[in-house]
């Protein structure tokens, strides 16, 4: 209802001016009230209509139901009409007490002067009911659309599921394997800086390992910039792979210095491994990073995918 009170309150100062200025016209010029008068009835015809919208505008907003909504606002509007109309007739008489023209003018007019008011009351009324059934309409249409969406996520979770342990067999390689890899990557590395290089792994694991290909190369380069760029002499990367109860676990710690800017690119290797990391696994928390004592470390968790006869 934000865009239709917005709507209603830029609105009410013109709508005011205009209806104060035409009352003023009618009461100085049908009733030949003096001035004085004449803007002390407008105004007061006109506060008491501002008013009535006003307060149709909070009622019709707070309405807690959805169902007859324009009938609930019209009937709104009727009965602040039929009050405006008894308090203006009131307030008038006694403003105007020695003046009959105006006395007169308010008691014969007293119909048009209802008509006028609930014009413009049921008007308001409409659009703001109307409205605030569109805000339903798009609000159901969201939830329709959110559960569509999450519907839709838990079909494809659950095909996915069905198809990971095909998915995941041919897609993994033994840590030994993957590890021959990274002795070819680390040779030519060792041609860039000699002897500044000081790759060191601990092993911990069983010949069962396994892990994605081509996963432990962008982090030992990513370890690789952090730790040697910017430094002049010999660099230590350790690299701890363990298993542990179903989870092969792979730390890598470098040095950095926090106050030294890095190569442009560095740690993109890293986000595109979570994301490999996440379609694989369907999990958001297999790569954790850290920075402490000017020391950076990554650590990836690897869920050790047992191959059954099924399977096969």
């Amino acid at each position: 209802m934000q865009p239709v009170k917005k709507y209603v309150i830029t609105l009410l100062l013109p709508l005011f001016c205009l209806l104060a200025a035409l009352h003023i016209y009618l009461f100085h010029e049908i009733a030949q009230a003096d001035s004085t008068l004449s803007i002390t009835a407008g105004f007061t015809v006109t506060i008491t209509q501002t008013l009535a919208v006003w307060a149709l505008l909070i009622i019709v907003n707070a309405y807690p139901t959805r169902v007859g909504i324009v009938t609930y606002a019209l009937s709104i509007a009727t009965a602040l009409s039929i009050a405006v109309t008894v308090t203006d007739n009131v307030l008038l008489r006694f403003v105007a007490e020695e003046n009959t023209a105006v006395v007169a003018l308010v008691k014969d007019g007293i119909l048009v002067h209802f008509a006028v008011t609930w014009i413009v009351t049921c008007w308001v009324a409409t659009i703001i009911a109307m409205q605030k059934q569109l805000d339903e309409v798009r609000k159901r249409f969201a939830q329709q659309s959110d559960a569509t969406a999450l519907l839709k996520e838990a079909e494809l979770y659950k095909l996915r599921q069905q198809l990971q342990p095909h998915f995941l067999y041919n897609s993994l390689n033994s840590i030994d394997e993957e590890l021959n890899y990274i002795e070819a990557y680390l040779s030519i590395e060792t041609i860039r800086f000699g002897d500044r290089l000081n790759v060191v792994f601990e092993k911990e694991y069983t010949d069962s390992a396994t892990i994605p290909p081509f996963l432990l190369q962008p982090v030992l380069e990513n370890a690789i910039k952090f730790g040697l760029y910017g430094k002049t002499g010999q660099v230590k990367i350790t690299m701890n792979i363990r298993l542990q109860e179903g989870m092969l676990y792979i730390t890598t710690t470098n040095p950095y210095d926090p106050q030294m800017q890095m190569p442009r690119g560095t740690g993109f290797g890293l986000e595109g491994i979570r994301r490999r990391l996440y379609l694989l696994f369907a999990r958001a928390d297999l790569l954790e990073t850290s920075q402490e004592n000017e020391i950076f470390t990554t650590v990836l968790k690897i869920p050790q995918y047992v191959q059954s006869d099924t399977d096969r």
